[in-house]
């Protein structure tokens, strides 16, 4: 016999939530990941029938960048109810009413959002590592996570809780800029140091 796990089709509500096994909290997050479509409408309970909730950002773009960094540090942590409160600000005894797979649902727009954020850094960005940057030690900084964008944007340390409060689509810009300048500025370094070699070759 197969192993049991939540039956979604009766509605569970969050409060279950914390009471499903190890196996069945995996099976929800398959669940998640794989089956639920992406949703950004909460279904809030009320007395009679639900309140349809949106998220406080119609595009993840535009939440503080602060706000965004502390809810995916949540998410890592497997707080759903710390994590979704930034997107649907509602109190924890209504969260629990909340129906399991509705919740799912928002969960993996937030995810698909995200994915979409960090695809276009990937893109624009040029995150990847070089070679020699690799060689010269740079995944060291990798530890330090967004604070090493942080300091690239604001040096001023005594600034820096105001920049976190900027939309992420202004930090974003200004990473873009950044990126944009040290490229031109690499292939400048590079066109003159060809020219340099070519004209002593010349003499």
């Amino acid at each position: 016999m197969g192993k049991k796990f939540i039956d979604l089709s009766k509605r569970p509500r969050m409060w279950q939530y914390a009471l499903c096994t190890a196996e069945e909290i995996e099976y929800l997050e398959y669940i998640q990941n794989e089956v639920s479509v992406p949703n950004p409408i909460l279904r809030v309970p009320r007395l009679f029938g639900h309140k349809n909730l949106a998220p406080k950002y119609e595009e993840l773009w535009y939440m503080p960048w602060g706000e965004m960094e502390l809810m995916k540090l949540e998410l890592s942590e497997g707080n759903l109810y710390e994590a979704m409160n930034y997107i649907w600000p509602i109190s924890k005894r209504k969260f629990n009413l909340l129906e399991i797979t509705n919740v799912l649902a928002c969960m993996a727009w937030i995810k698909s959002e995200l994915q979409k954020i960090q695809d276009v850094e990937t893109e624009r960005l040029d995150v990847k590592l070089k070679d020699e940057q690799i060689e010269a030690g740079a995944e060291r900084l990798s530890e330090f996570g967004y604070y090493v964008a942080l300091r690239s944007i604001q040096p001023d340390i005594t600034k820096h809780e105001e920049t976190m409060k900027l939309p992420y689509n202004v930090i974003f810009r200004e990473l873009l800029v950044s990126t944009i300048e040290k490229q031109v500025k690499s292939k400048y370094d590079e066109i003159i140091t060809r020219n340099i070699k070519g004209n002593r070759g010349l003499s």
